[in-house]
């Protein structure tokens, strides 16, 4: 005999062997006791999760010959035929491959014809939410009132779709997501049936990762049992799915606490070289950070979390390092890069990006971000670290740098502002606005250029394109000759200017400056020279943001 699969071979025969919808069991059995079957219903749910097996399970009980308190006996003629998918009675159809407006009409014109050998006629029509809507219009006076002998079983994922007309005429059972108990013990069962080694660790991980899918969870048992050619463990099925260890993500969230970008980006390289999905990656980071946030709010978090009290214990000890805002930022970032890597190619960039983001909230340019570090400003000036003073000066600031506040304060929003002029040579907006006149040559001027970047910035941010986005905010616009825009860059600043640089990314941004100034342009990307420009950037946006009579350097 050929292999059968194992979702096949221990699909459930009975209402017992259904696990995880013992409300609708009790419902359907206690129907057929009493013999009030409904002429229509209709089985929505996730997949796997037992909606065909009940609708079988229950067009043999309403068929069988000898039912045992609700259930069928799987001995009778009539139960056995089902069972051999050889009783005509029970019609089977699956609505995706059958879905037009004749498909329907074929039920209709055999719904006249009674059952030749059975109680009912039964049809279950799986996935009906992809019919037609000529065909759920054709199909609408047949459910509504069919003959007495049958019994329509819709199944579904999607309910959204199925028309109201055709619900309102359903009993509507809706399938719950198997437990990760249930399931555990489910494949516990089966594990011993089939003579199969297999730690109680693997089993759970398998039912953990199939998300309350019984179907999934026998599928990928039954990979790791050819896998591991009968030996089943934790190990074993974690290289298979691609998951990561829990020491490499319990290590990359404690370099991300502690803002030390390299060592998080080395964990990210080995685990790229170990062969794990990033994508699954990404979801394992998500599914921690949860966790930590659960241990942080909740009193019993083992209520709530699927896991031992020693890693309970292990979550504990590392959320202690992080704030409540800063896990629920992190998930914020990390939900962010899972949706955008599906959008790209460049999956590692998206992930390396959402690191340094965490990593170093300077980087980070969301509004929830940014509202902070204006409010850190503002409780700044309030203790009065920025104090007034009669306005000096440019020549009078002393060019070395030291721990300043007004110099601290405007670090944690200068990424906010790309388009405000940096220029280390002007005293005054007037004499600033005059400078930047004159150095603009041929038919674009600098200000034209600052204006373009501004413009692009927010159409790359309206366009969700925020891998470009997150790079070229980092830049400035440093000088216009001809048609030739001059943005830089900061040291820190490098891997920016490097990522723009490559041939998709500038022919990319080049056409977004050209739709603005309606000229050709080309971009050439730098980086900033002199030890003092961020000091002296700092000071002047400093006084730009707050007014020259509000700032004074403190030395």
């Amino acid at each position: 005999m050929s292999y059968m699969a194992l979702y096949r071979e221990f699909r459930p025969k009975s209402f017992e062997d259904i696990i995880g919808q013992d409300h609708i069991v009790t419902t359907l059995k206690n129907q057929i006791n009493s013999d009030r079957i409904a002429h229509a219903y209709l089985f929505t749910g996730t997949r796997g999760t037992g909606k065909t097996s009940t609708a079988k399970i229950f067009s043999k009980a309403v068929n069988c010959l000898t039912p045992i308190d609700g259930s069928p006996c799987n001995e009778c003629t009539a139960c056995i035929e089902i069972n051999k998918g050889t009783l005509l009675d029970v019609v089977e159809m699956d609505a995706a491959s059958n879905r037009k407006l004749e498909n329907a009409l074929d039920i209709i014109e055999t719904v006249k014809y009674p059952p030749q050998s059975a109680r009912y006629k039964v049809y279950i029509i799986d996935e009906v939410h992809m019919l037609t809507t000529q065909a759920f219009n054709a199909l609408l006076k047949t459910i509504e009132e069919p003959p007495s002998y049958v019994i329509f079983i819709l199944a579904t994922t999607d309910p959204q779709k199925v028309p109201a007309t055709i619900l309102s005429r359903c009993q509507r059972f809706d399938f719950k997501r198997i437990k990760g108990d249930d399931a555990f013990l489910r494949l516990r069962h089966i594990i011993n049936m089939k003579g199969v080694f297999a730690e109680d660790e693997a089993l759970k991980l398998i039912a953990k990762v199939s998300e309350g899918a019984m179907r999934d969870c026998l599928s990928i048992l039954d990979q790791a049992i050819s896998m591991g050619d009968g030996r089943v463990d934790r190990k074993l099925v974690s290289e298979m799915l691609g998951i990561t260890g829990r020491e490499a993500i319990y290590n990359l969230i404690d370099y991300m606490s502690d803002g030390n970008i390299d060592s998080a980006l080395r964990e990210i390289d080995s685990v790229m070289m170990s062969g794990k999905d990033i994508m699954q990656f990404i979801k394992d980071i998500i599914k921690h950070l949860r966790n930590l946030l659960v241990v942080r709010v909740s009193k019993n978090p083992e209520d709530t979390i699927d896991i031992g009290l020693d890693t309970v214990n292990d979550l504990l000890e590392q959320s202690r390092k992080l704030r409540y805002e800063d896990i629920v930022r992190a998930i914020n970032i990390f939900i962010e890069a899972e949706q955008e890597i599906k959008l790209t190619s460049q999956w590692r960039i998206v992930l390396e990006m959402a690191i340094i983001r965490f990593s170093k909230r300077e980087y980070d340019i969301s509004t929830e971000t940014l509202l902070k570090r204006i409010s850190r400003l503002e409780d700044i000036i309030e203790s009065g670290s920025i104090v007034r003073s009669t306005p000096q000066k440019e020549k009078e600031v002393p060019q070395r740098r030291s721990e300043l506040a007004a110099s601290e304060a405007v670090k944690d929003i200068e990424v906010t502002s790309p388009n405000l002029d940096d220029s280390n040579s002007t005293p005054s907006v007037i004499e600033e606005e005059e400078d930047t006149a004159s150095q603009g040559v041929g038919s674009m001027s600098e200000q034209q250029a600052k204006g373009a970047l501004v413009e692009v910035l927010n159409i790359l941010r309206a366009n969700k394109k925020m891998t470009v986005y997150a790079h070229l905010v980092n830049g400035k616009v440093q000088k216009v000759e001809g048609n030739t825009i001059y943005i830089s860059f900061r040291d820190e600043f490098s891997f920016s200017k490097t990522i723009l640089e490559k041939p998709d990314y500038t022919k990319g941004l080049q056409k977004y400056f050209e739709k603005y100034i309606s000229s050709p342009v080309r971009l050439k990307f730098i980086i900033e020279k002199g030890e003092d420009d961020s000091f002296n950037e700092s000071i002047n946006r400093a006084k730009s943001l707050l007014g020259e009579e509000f700032v004074e350097v403190i030395e």
